[in-house]
């Protein structure tokens, strides 16, 4: 994954890292957990495992905001979530600390 002599993408010499690899889309992320000294918790999980939760739909509102001189403002808003569907689709797993 860190070398270029296993993986065929030029995204190695451009940001550092690959975005897909072995079926999988990666994400970076700074916030695993240290459950222990010298590992990190992973999570792996499918499309499956997360659904969108919409609480309330998009609304949008139009007009003219006398403030910056009656040009016009659009503003939206909504409330949505990302809801945990299916745990058989989550894989959760401790990897050791080498770096």
């Amino acid at each position: 994954y860190t070398s270029s002599d296993y993986v065929n993408v030029k995204a190695l010499a451009t940001n550092g890292f690959v975005k897909n690899w072995m079926g999988f889309n990666w994400i970076v992320s700074t916030r695993l957990l240290a459950p222990a000294q010298d590992q990190i918790s992973c999570l792996a999980m499918t499309n499956r495992a997360i659904g969108l939760q919409m609480n309330r739909d998009i609304s949008v509102r139009v007009a003219e905001d006398p403030s910056i001189s009656f040009a016009w403002r659009i503003y939206a808003f909504g409330t949505w979530g990302a809801v945990r569907v299916e745990d058989e689709q989550i894989v959760h797993w401790h990897l050791a600390d080498t770096l």
